[in-house]
């Protein structure tokens, strides 16, 4: 059963792959600070969602992918993969908000996103920058 792709693991370049999803992460953040603030604001910590939500992505993330890997083998190919779905989607509706501020951070300074296209909407949770010589070798 394969839930998750095959990834090229010798190919990833851990560090840019870091910081793009720091920065998404860290975008997202920055719009439910607003969401929350233009929703009154009083009792949610809405000042520390774009710090927040760098840390909860960075160790939320494998957490949820080992439990989903988890899930998908007990539950079967099938409903495994529409589980896995489901819940993806819940993770990424709260990434996916930040990624037009990311694709003009792109846009103006393409040095601090270290990947070849952000496209405005990127509807994948996890996103690797590869290694160009490594990754056609492999």
């Amino acid at each position: 059963m394969r839930v998750f792709p095959a990834i090229n693991f010798k190919a990833v370049q851990w560090g840019p792959t870091a910081q793009v999803h720091g920065i998404r992460a860290f975008a997202a953040g920055l719009v439910w600070a607003v969401i929350l603030l233009l929703n009154g604001g009083s009792g949610s910590p809405w000042w520390a969602m774009p710090l927040a939500f760098p840390f909860v992505y960075l160790f939320g993330l494998p957490i949820y992918l080992s439990m989903a890997k988890v899930v998908a083998v007990f539950a079967g190919e099938e409903m495994g993969k529409t589980i896995v779905g489901l819940l993806t989607i819940v993770f990424l509706v709260g990434i996916v908000v930040g990624d037009p501020l990311v694709h003009m951070l792109h846009q103006k300074r393409p040095d601090l996103v270290p990947v070849e296209k952000f496209n405005i909407v990127n509807f994948v949770l996890v996103m690797f920058v590869y290694d160009p010589a490594r990754a056609v070798a492999a």
